[in-house]
Order: C-alpha cells, then sequence, then structure tokens
C-alpha cells in the first residue's frame, strides 16, 4: 500500500517494521490452539514487549487483540472462557510490562505526551490525509516497464488466490448469514486496529502530511487496519458468479496499480542515491580524513527530492554515517539549517551559538560542540564546499548568536592526502 512507502524505501532508527513484525508475533502465538499453557500466555506477552521496545507504533494494538483471539470453538463454553481468560491475560500482562518499562525504568521515553486526549481536528486530519495515499496510484499511472511488471506479476498473483478460494456456487442463507458476520468481524477488527494504530502518533501531536519521505509514518500501524477494512468490501459473497468474477478482477488491478507505483518510487530513491553519493565523495574530496572528536556542521544538507525520495534526512542518522563514513567514533556531524523565505524557522532549526560551542540539532545528547573542533560545510545541488567562517552578520543562517560574534572551520582539523579509508566505505554511498 502506498501508506507504507516508508517501511519500504526508509530505514529509521524507531524500525516500525521490526516493531510491527514482533506484535504480529505475538498475535500469531495468541492463536495457537495451546490452550492452557503458560508458555503461551508467557511468549506473546514477550513478543509483544519486544515490539513495543523496539518502536511504540505498536503499543495500544494490544487491545485489539481480543478480535484474533476469537474462539473457534463456539459451543464449547468452558474451552470458550478459557480463551477470553487467557487472552485478557496477554493484554493485562503485556500493557502492565509496556508501562513499567516505558515509565519507571526508561523515564517516559524519547517522545513526550503532546495531549492525554487529542483534538479531534488532528483526528479527523489523520483519517482524511488517508485518501490521498491510497488515490496516488491511480492519479498518476507509471509508464516504467519495470514497475508495471511487478505491478502485473503482484495482480495475477493476487486473482489467482482469490480464484482459488472456495466460494459456494448457490450460497444458502445460513452460510451467507455467517459470511455476512465474519465480514462484519474482519471490518471491526480493522477499524480498531486503525484507530489504535494512529493513537501513539496522535497523542505525540504528530501532524498528518502527504509525502513518500516519512510523512506516512504516522499510518505505519494503523494501515493494516486500513487492509483490512478493503479486504472486507472485497470479500463480499455476491450471488452471481459473473459479478464476483468482476470484483476480483478489480481488486487484483487496484492491488496491481498499488504495487507498480510502489515499485516506481525506487527510481527517484535512486536519483536520491547518485545525488547523495556525489555530496560523500565531495566532501572526502575537501575532507578525506580529520582529526579525532572533529564535529562536522552540514550548512542546507537536509534535501528532499521532491515529496518522493529522501537524500538526507535523519538527525541521528547523520551523526551515525558520518562515524561510519570516515571509521571513527569519536566524530560527530550536525544540520544547521538557512531562515525561510516564508516565514520563521521552527525553534528546532534554530541554532545557539555561544563561546562554550554549537548547540545544533541533535547534538543535544552530546552538548554544545566546542568552537575549535568544528569544520562548516555547505551544501550547493550536489557538492559539499568548505566554508571558512559563519558570523553574526550572515543573515540567511538560522542562528541565535550569544557572545559571538563569528565562528570559523578549524582546517588544521583536516588531515590531507589519506582518505585511503573513506574510499574502502565507498558502499556506503
Amino acid at each position: 500500500m502506498p501508506l507504507n512507502s516508508p517501511v519500504v524505501f526508509v530505514m529509521h532508527t524507531d524500525n516500525s517494521r521490526l516493531a510491527m513484525a514482533f506484535f504480529w508475533t505475538a498475535v500469531l502465538t495468541a492463536q495457537t490452539e495451546s490452550y492452557g499453557s503458560p508458555w503461551r500466555i508467557a511468549l506473546a506477552s514477550a513478543c509483544y514487549l519486544l515490539s513495543v521496545l523496539t518502536y511504540e507504533n505498536a503499543s495500544l494494538l494490544i487491545f485489539a487483540l481480543p478480535f484474533f483471539a476469537r474462539p473457534r470453538h463456539a459451543g464449547n463454553a468452558v474451552q470458550t472462557r478459557r480463551i477470553w481468560t487467557e487472552t485478557a491475560l496477554i493484554i493485562v500482562i503485556g500493557f502492565l510490562g509496556f508501562l513499567a518499562l516505558r515509565f519507571l525504568l526508561l523515564s517516559g521515553g524519547a517522545v513526550n505526551h503532546a495531549s492525554v486526549v487529542p483534538s479531534m481536528a488532528l483526528l479527523l486530519s489523520y483519517c482524511s490525509g488517508l485518501f490521498p495515499y491510497l488515490l496516488a496510484p491511480f492519479k498518476d499511472v507509471t509508464r516504467d516497464v519495470v514497475s508495471l511488471v511487478f505491478g502485473a506479476s503482484v495482480g495475477c498473483a493476487a486473482f489467482a488466490l482469490v480464484k482459488g478460494a472456495s466460494f459456494p456456487k448457490q450460497p444458502q442463507k445460513a452460510l451467507t448469514n455467517d459470511h455476512a458476520r465474519s465480514l462484519m468481524h474482519v471490518s471491526a477488527a480493522g477499524f480498531a486496529v486503525f484507530l489504535l494504530g494512529i493513537t501513539p502518533y496522535l497523542l505525540a501531536g504528530y501532524s498528518a502530511s502527504f509525502g513518500f519521505t516519512g510523512q506516512s509514518r504516522v499510518y505505519s500501524s494503523g494501515s493494516y487496519g486500513v487492509a483490512m477494512i478493503l479486504a472486507a468490501l472485497f470479500s463480499m459473497n455476491w450471488s452471481s458468479p459473473i459479478l464476483r468474477r468482476v470484483v476480483n478482477l478489480v481488486a487484483a488491478l487496484l492491488l496491481a496499480l498499488m504495487a507498480a507505483f510502489q515499485c516506481d518510487l525506487r527510481r527517484d530513491w535512486q536519483i536520491a542515491a547518485e545525488i547523495r553519493r556525489d555530496l560523500c565523495e565531495s566532501l572526502l574530496t575537501v575532507a578525506g580524513k580529520v582529526s579525532d572528536h572533529t564535529t562536522l556542521l552540514f550548512l542546507d544538507l537536509q534535501s528532499y527530492l521532491g515529496n518522493r525520495a529522501v537524500i538526507f534526512q535523519g538527525v541521528d542518522g547523520l551523526d551515525q554515517y558520518v562515524k561510519m563514513l570516515y571509521n571513527n567514533k569519536t566524530l560527530h556531524a550536525f544540520f544547521l539549517y538557512s531562515r525561510d523565505a516564508d516565514g520563521p524557522s521552527s525553534s528546532e532549526r534554530t541554532a545557539i551559538i555561544t563561546p562554550e560551542g554549537v548547540s545544533a540539532r541533535g547534538s543535544a545528547p552530546y552538548g554544545p560542540a566546542p568552537l575549535d573542533s568544528i569544520l562548516i560545510f555547505r551544501c550547493h545541488g550536489r557538492e559539499l564546499s568548505l566554508v571558512e567562517s559563519l558570523s553574526s552578520d550572515d543573515a540567511f543562517v538560522n542562528a541565535r548568536w550569544v557572545g559571538v560574534a563569528a565562528i570559523a572551520s578549524q582546517t588544521s582539523r583536516i588531515i590531507s592526502g589519506d582518505c585511503e579509508h573513506a574510499q574502502v566505505r565507498r558502499c556506503l554511498y
């Protein structure tokens, strides 16, 4: 689905894909037939805790577990009661364990809550924000051959799976009613997963915006609920075999176009990778090797290829990327920003420059970067150039100057003539 483009193309430190893998493992464990086994309860709870320790996008999905642990032995009252009891135990143990870990051991986690009860306007923006993503594959169908072949393969596989499913030719009333109840159950489960999936982002105050560079991560868990709802809509038991076949074809076509669109995004990410390679090569040309404990400040490096691909984005990622590029754990790297032409820049993007050093975005865990440790680079298209100095007179720099009029790149920290170790790491870019 287009909602999951960050899951495919973006490697975040908040690894939502791994968190969801752990959560669905917990669900599958809860669905096993080994009822009455304490190991089943312990394993499902442990998988859920692994999920929320990886990333908190699935933290509230535990409350949707009753939809997935629906008793299959409705005629056996004793076994049904045992299933519900064990499901409740998994929810209580898992969620209380999550609260204890988050607020007692981790002191509240990395992201604060903007509000206990999110505003209705924010909730509605999340719901309305779904439609641009769902419609994107159909607004501009790709002409890329590889993407079309991939999409056609997915569509044909989906149609073959649906065609192979067993449907009664002449549905009896009892079968029809049972099928309708199942669709209602799946739809209800989908709505629950969607709402519980987006709630952690609502509580954190994240806004919903359109784009394929990471904006849709607010749907990283709720999108599974959207998929369930769509699946229920296309799984209605039509009485006419011809109508059912048409619906199956439409569903397969929609999946094919979504898959082709997702595959087509790779071309933008490939272009972004080429730009990133050129930027890194220009950096290594200027500073192939630097002294230990150097801080590299990059002005205007955070950039995107429209709303479809990332060139450089992650604050924590940039710091780790430079450490790997130079094979030096003592280095640090942070973004600097130009002032926005159309309005004031956000406070988190404003660097604070004092005699103690430079406090840039991402530097909070390490403290201000000492003025005698910095190298300043500015991004111009596909090239990074060394900036000799910046001053309070440079109005384009988004910075607050406190007791300092200018800062300069410490060029003595560049060790010339030795970039062999960096060239070995060409695979990083």
